[in-house]
């Protein structure tokens, strides 16, 4: 099988500079929620520096699938792939190769020099695209779909195809379809499972969120325990209430993390597992609204 790259070059200089570009952003609101009196901004900025972080792990994720791409072609079918992603297109199906096709994004990933994901042709017809460049890319038909590609060398591309669509088959063909492992996974169809973890990231982070908001209104020092005939007070500084949301974010991850690991195995155990850690988190809040509300 011949193998035909892609001219990945732009796509991947602007990819490592959106890295660079996420990264010191990162970074950079990191430190300035560091710099900042503890309040809201401090919240936000941390907020910010972690969405900058996980860019930077989208933008990661499909450098590293490009690095892999590269179309196969042979007398008996044509196999694109890009990374974990894999078409396998018959020859004898391909009814048509079209070179000049206006192409309209809709969705998947795309900057300059990268195109994965769908667009649509002047009749509104799906377009399935790995290429570089709509603009320079060609179509190639089946009965079912379209893609659209872009071999760095097109023109011999076009030649090798059109030769071997001429001199016919020698086997059977097997068309398909694969893409990563992870995709399959039951978790995301599973709402109950997907519903609990995703309430607990979020009644973490808004735990930390309510802390920073209520902080600048808090006394130094909070009373966390009254005296009593039997014991002394307890009092703490109002910053340790801090610990309290990094408790539970980190209860969250690990029951996560363990669920995550059992969920294939046992489906119940790892529900109940996420299940405590949303409950451990709902505990936090009502412990830090009762010493907040006591404090002010």
């Amino acid at each position: 099988m011949s193998v035909w790259d892609l001219d990945f070059q732009r796509g991947w200089r602007l990819g490592l500079l959106f890295g660079v570009l996420l990264l010191g952003a990162a970074g950079g609101l990191f430190a300035g929620a560091l710099m900042v009196p503890p309040g809201i901004l401090t919240f936000v900025l941390g907020l910010l520096s972690l969405l900058a972080l996980g860019g930077l792990g989208v933008v990661a994720y499909w450098l590293a699938h490009s690095v892999r791409a590269e179309y196969g072609l042979d007398r008996n079918g044509l196999e694109i792939r890009w990374g974990g992603y894999v078409e396998r297109i018959p020859l004898p199906a391909i009814v048509a190769v079209e070179t000049e096709v206006p192409l309209r994004w809709v969705r998947g990933v795309r900057w300059p020099g990268l195109c994965f994901g769908w667009a649509r042709d002047a009749q509104g017809r799906p377009v399935r695209c790995y290429a570089t460049d709509l603009a320079e890319a060609l179509v190639v038909r089946t009965a079912e779909r379209a893609y659209a590609l872009t071999p760095a060398q097109r023109a011999e591309f076009l030649e090798g195809l059109q030769q071997r669509l001429e001199m016919g088959p020698t086997q059977d063909f097997a068309p398909g379809y694969t893409h990563p492992a992870f995709l399959d996974w039951a978790f995301w169809r599973d709402r109950l499972a997907l519903g609990l973890v995703l309430a607990g990231a979020l009644f973490s982070l808004g735990l930390s969120g309510l802390l920073f908001v209520v902080y600048p209104l808090l006394p130094a020092t909070l009373t966390v325990r009254e005296a009593t005939a039997h014991s002394t007070a307890l009092v703490q500084a109002a910053w340790q209430l801090f610990r309290l949301p990094a408790g539970g974010a980190l209860v969250w991850a690990l029951h996560l993390l363990v669920g995550g690991w059992l969920y294939r195995r046992e489906r119940t155990a790892s529900l109940l597992l996420w299940a405590v850690a949303l409950a451990f988190v709902l505990t936090l809040w009502g412990a830090v609204i009762a010493l907040v509300l006591k404090a002010v």
